[in-house]
């Protein structure tokens, strides 16, 4: 996401951890072992394999396979919703046996019935990508070196299909695509990015930062205004010591509350709003 008390150049998140490089030619191959430090279950732990192709400097395609939250530090949390105390952190009670226990917004479905679901951080996560450099084939130094690169990346969200919140694999896919615009050196970068994703849900960590349930926020709500997002980005130099960098985008912007707090969903939920933003640079 974006925000916080930086928004431009703030499109990252913390972690920790080890990252074993592996280049052989044209191959390049990163293993991390990370832990998280920003997110919720904060401490856990995720492998993920990166693996990348570039040919001639022109063409690079890549593919990941990430085990998400393979290990929860977290272990068991207190059942708000469930009957009788304590619940595994990944474990959702829709209802007991003798009907006494309903959440407002479970079942989330009719079909759901009067069942136990069990929702956990633990998942897999698959992603593919490419970028092609046209600007390599326009000679006489007009071009910057990150001018005329198309990419694009999607990213599967979790493999296994779950009743209820999430049972089509389209609503877990997450397309982004963008271009770098040239400027023939008048900008160091001018780049047109885009995101299409069909989760029908508000994008929210509320309820697992609340009480570590890995479940959509009011699920009886039905999100289609931020499927598409969009950003225009530009950055130019001066001296090599000045920089100026601004961005207008209706992205996953979070802002900070008078908490100090980063807020735990998104801020823009609608294809009509947007912001933009300026950042001067200095550095020696």
């Amino acid at each position: 996401f974006t925000g916080g008390l930086v928004l431009v150049n703030s499109a990252g998140v913390q972690l920790s951890g080890l990252d074993a490089n592996t280049k052989i030619g044209g191959i390049n191959n990163d293993l991390l072992l990370t832990v998280k430090t920003d997110q919720i279950p904060s401490g856990a732990v995720s492998l993920t394999d990166l693996v990348s192709y570039t040919f001639m400097k022109f063409l690079t395609v890549g593919a990941g396979f990430m085990f998400d939250n393979f290990y929860d530090p977290t272990g068991i949390a207190e059942g708000n919703y469930a009957a009788g105390g304590a619940v595994s952190a990944g474990t959702y009670y829709v209802n007991d046996t003798n009907g006494t226990v309903a959440y407002p917004s479970n079942p989330p479905t009719d079909s759901v019935g009067w069942d136990t679901l069990h929702y956990t951080f633990v998942g897999q996560k698959a992603m593919a990508r490419a970028s092609v450099n046209l600007g390599k084939f326009i000679p006489g130094g007009l071009l910057s070196d990150q001018d005329l690169r198309i990419y694009f990346e999607g990213v599967l969200m979790g493999l296994k299909d779950y009743q209820g919140y999430y049972p089509k694999l389209k609503n877990r896919l997450a397309y982004m695509y963008g271009i770098n615009l040239p400027t023939f050196r008048v900008l160091d970068l001018l780049s047109l990015e885009g995101e299409y994703c069909s989760n029908p849900y508000l994008n929210s960590s509320i309820n697992a930062a609340a009480g570590l349930v890995p479940i959509p926020v009011d699920a009886g709500r039905r999100i289609g205004g931020d499927n598409f997002k969009w950003t225009v980005y530009a950055r130019k130099s001066f001296y090599k010591t000045f920089s100026i960098t601004g961005q207008a985008a209706n992205d996953h912007l979070r802002l900070v509350d008078f908490f100090g707090h980063t807020n735990d969903q998104d801020v823009l939920q609608n294809r009509k709003n947007w912001y933009w933003a300026l950042q001067l640079g200095y550095s020696f």
